[in-house]
């Protein structure tokens, strides 16, 4: 499900985070971009592992936070290892 409210999420955060929290339900993975620190990137990654559903990284070189490499499978430098690994 796509949502895009163009920069106006006031008032729209119940149907943002449901159907975020929906979409990671229908997953068999999750692509993370923890290439700069995100706390919705985080919460969703969160979710996902304790879902069980796997939840790959890319940093893009930055060094990864501990919480990252909790939840990922798998935490890459680049796109394409992390794409490669799914």
């Amino acid at each position: 499900m796509r949502r895009d409210f163009r920069g106006g999420t006031a008032g729209h955060e119940t149907e943002i985070v449901d159907g975020d929290l929906a979409d990671i339900d229908s997953c068999d993975a999750v692509l993370a971009d923890f290439t700069a620190p995100d706390e919705g990137t985080a919460m969703e990654a969160w979710y996902a592992h304790s879902r069980g559903v796997r939840v790959l990284v890319y940093t893009g070189g930055t060094p990864p936070h501990p919480w990252t490499v909790y939840v990922a499978e798998s935490v890459h430098p680049l796109l394409g290892e992390a794409v490669a690994a799914l």
